[in-house]
């Protein structure tokens, strides 16, 4: 159109409308302006309007992320104290884990004193049901064989309970007679550990009579000695007396 205009404008011949052509002109160039900005102007409005929206969306997300900040702060505070919930919780399980494996222990070993503890009741219900028996075969051997050889005292016990068939099984009249820890005591006074001396030491212990013990060699003197200064201790130990001893008679009236 405007090509059109200059071709009008060279015909024009009067210099009068000169200036009006010119005006017309200038609005043209306008109006082409116009047209050509107008699409740069949309795409500017459209532009802000999406940077606004960004802002607003960059505002919101972030007090959106100090929200989360937050959150997290008190998650992190809530994770502390819940380590340390369960670090106290794995130390108390490992402290009962430790209890139960000592209870367990416990209770296989009360089984096994329990197991120790019937057969004992057994063990103890057969003696009390033979211990008439026992008694006498106790008494006989106190009474008779205490001057008698470990031969003569071995097969008169086997002819003497041969004749008691109610006996508990596997009867020893030491054991009978004397405990193990009584046995230990004499050995540690010095007693030896033969069979035959440890009978002498039953005999001794358990006579109602003071024996006359035959002691060439004073082992038994010896013995003896040690074991009741232990015994005297607190009543300032025992003394040996010797029969060739000139104030014999008195000491032995003293004791």
């Amino acid at each position: 159109m405007l090509e059109e205009y200059h071709q009008i404008q060279q015909n024009v011949a009067s210099a009068a409308a000169a200036p009006l052509a010119a005006w017309v002109s200038a609005n043209l160039q306008y109006a082409l302006i116009v047209e050509k900005i107008a699409p740069l102007e949309q795409k500017k409005e459209t532009l802000e309007r999406n940077l606004n929206a960004a802002e607003k969306q960059m505002a919101s997300l972030s007090k959106g992320l100090k929200t989360v900040d937050k959150r997290v702060e008190g998650l992190k505070s809530n994770f502390e104290v819940y380590m340390k919930e369960a670090t106290e919780i794995k130390i108390g399980l490992e402290r009962e884990q430790a209890t139960l494996v000592v209870a367990s222990t416990l209770v296989e070993r009360l089984g096994d004193e329990y197991t120790r503890w019937q057969q004992q009741s057994k063990q103890l219900e057969t003696e009390l049901a033979t211990i008439e028996n026992c008694c006498l075969l106790g008494a006989a051997f106190l009474t008779f064989l205490g001057p008698s050889t470990e031969e003569v005292r071995t097969r008169t016990m086997q002819n003497w309970q041969s004749q008691f068939p109610q006996l508990p099984e596997g009867f020893d009249i030491l054991r009978f007679l004397s405990t193990e820890s009584e046995q230990l005591n004499w050995k540690q006074a010095g007693i030896p550990s033969n069979r035959l001396a440890l009978e002498n030491g039953a005999i001794i212990f358990r006579s109602k009579q003071t024996p006359f013990v035959i002691d060439p060699s004073g082992t038994i003197a010896s013995f003896l000695f040690n074991y009741f200064k232990e015994i005297k201790k607190a009543e300032g130990g025992a003394q040996l007396l010797v029969a060739s001893q000139s104030d014999l008679m008195t000491q032995a009236s003293f004791f």
